[in-house]
């Protein structure tokens, strides 16, 4: 069904088969057609005069001849064909992302926040709330959170968010004020941003092996509808970083609450 499928978007690779593609591909290749063309005579001379030099029989020249002639025409199609084509493969799978059209897709497939958590040794997050998290992870999973961002409880974009997500400005703050005792407990580095937040968690951040999903906020959309997009740094090495920039900056404009705004829970 297409509903429980990953969706997975990367370069298109062309397949020759018509005649337009056929002259589009001999008019960016000719250059490199010749000097293989060139190659191959070369070869194929150098080979048939050392065969006839070295065979006495001349049926043993005239199968050697037509072996030598074949290879070095297999090895001309190689360079051309052959090679390219597994380079775009090898460009599809490196530069695939992965589209989840909702939460429920996600869940099925990544199996759940948990899992997610459990991929990499370090992460930085950034959520709404996060209290589905946190009621779905253990201790050890929050452990491996290094940087935590929430919107701020007593901040004027708070207002903003439950109008869109369909929920109380108390009850969101309470969650909000829930999730940040619970993760600081655990030695979490959280802090709270009064302005924009976009909703992102970065698996390993810091090496090149990271990713990052971006679960994206559809405003007044229950948020069981949110989609969510999976980079990796190999994949989209400039996207990632202009992510990772756009975290940076939340980072550098959240604050850290004080004990006095957390109270006792």
């Amino acid at each position: 069904m297409r509903g429980q499928e990953a969706v997975t978007l990367g370069v298109s690779c062309p397949v020759s088969g018509t005649v337009h593609q056929t002259m589009e591909w001999l008019r960016h290749r000719w250059v490199e057609i010749l000097i293989v063309g060139l190659a191959q005579a070369a070869v194929g001379l150098v080979a048939t005069w050392s065969l006839r030099q070295l065979l006495a029989h001349e049926v043993a020249k005239d199968v050697g001849i037509i072996i030598i002639w074949l290879a070095v025409m297999a090895g001309g199609i190689a360079l051309l064909i052959v090679r390219p084509w597994q380079q775009s493969e090898k460009t599809i799978v490196a530069r695939a992302a992965e589209l989840y059209e909702n939460r429920t897709v996600l869940n099925e497939l990544r199996k759940g926040i948990r899992t997610e958590l459990g991929t990499a040794s370090r992460l930085w997050v950034a959520w709404p709330g996060g209290t589905t998290v946190i009621a779905t992870v253990d201790a050890a999973d929050i452990r491996r959170i290094d940087r935590m961002i929430l919107r701020d409880p007593y901040g004027d974009t708070l207002a903003d968010y439950t109008a869109q997500a369909g929920r109380s400005r108390e009850d969101a703050a309470s969650d909000i004020l829930e999730t940040t005792r619970i993760a600081r407990r655990e030695g979490v580095n959280v802090r709270w941003l009064s302005k924009p937040l976009i909703s992102v968690v970065f698996g390993d951040p810091e090496t090149q092996h990271g990713w990052f999903r971006h679960e994206v906020i559809l405003p007044y959309t229950p948020a069981v509808k949110w989609p969510s997009i999976v980079i990796s740094r190999s994949s989209y090495p400039a996207l990632y970083e202009a992510m990772r920039d756009a975290y940076e900056g939340m980072w550098h404009e959240s604050r850290e609450p004080g004990p006095e705004e957390l109270g006792s829970g």
